[in-house]
């Protein structure tokens, strides 16, 4: 079996296959470590931070490492009693099963600040070998986890807006598909929009529909929004009922 990494240099000390338990354990040890010396010691915590996004690396692969390392760390969350929500994104789940072992609300906060760290750079396109540079570049861990959309509007349609203001400079695909073009408006040109879609391997999507009502595609937007600014806090980012708005996206889909 191979391992599906996006860097073949491993952190880890083991260089056979091993289970996710076990990876878990290393890094335990080397949380351990940077606790008894001195928390400030920012050399240490981002080495443990360096592992926990080289263990979500190898566990993001197609292979069947990567499949039996998915199977094995959902077990050990569960036998930790560690509850997540279920939007929360799995590199956030293994900082959590990291720093929060105790499960107490001190590490939990200091495990959803971590977890931070470790989304932003995931979704930044960095690297486990990467990950010390972009945090320095970044100004420190503390900087980093705390770097975000504002949290000021508190109304749907606010939230939707920061949102999308944020991400203009983020633009990750440009899809072009026929079967779109009867389905839109060219009046509506620049107007946010939500498309359906089911992920593939290797971040890859396979897009099944388009919304396009405005309160619907507001609510989406304004759920980025809690993402992107309450960690793995369950917040509840709209004032619509959920049901309400599923009804709609499907509704809207099959139209």
């Amino acid at each position: 079996m191979t391992t599906d990494s996006s860097n073949n240099t491993s952190p880890f000390q083991m260089n056979s296959v091993q289970t996710a338990k076990q990876y878990i354990t290393e890094l335990h040890r080397d949380h351990d470590q940077w606790r008894a010396t001195e928390q400030s010691a920012n050399k240490k915590l981002v080495g443990v931070l360096v592992k926990c996004l080289h263990l979500y690396e190898l566990m993001s692969g197609e292979g069947e490492e990567a499949t039996q390392l998915r199977s094995d760390f959902a077990e050990h969350v569960k036998s930790t009693g560690l509850r997540f929500i279920g939007e929360t994104h799995t590199v956030s789940k293994i900082a959590g099963v990291v720093f929060n072992r105790d499960n107490d609300k001190y590490n939990r906060r200091h495990a959803s600040h971590y977890g931070q760290v470790l989304i932003k750079a995931q979704r930044s396109g960095v690297t486990h070998d990467k990950l010390a540079a972009f945090v320095e570049r970044n100004g420190g861990v503390t900087k980093l986890a705390q770097k975000g959309p504002t949290s000021g509007g508190s109304t749907t349609a606010a939230k939707a807006e920061e949102v999308w203001t944020s991400l203009q400079d983020n633009k990750l695909a440009l899809v072009d598909a026929k079967a779109f073009r009867p389905m839109v408006d060219a009046a509506n040109v620049g107007q946010r929009v939500l498309l359906l879609a089911t992920q593939q391997a290797r971040g890859t999507f396979e897009v099944l529909g388009l919304v396009q009502k405005s309160s619907v595609v507001d609510a989406a937007f304004a759920t980025k929004h809690g993402e992107l600014t309450s960690g793995d806090k369950d917040v509840s980012p709209t004032e619509e009922d959920p049901d309400a708005i599923r009804e709609e996206i499907v509704a809207e889909a099959n139209a």
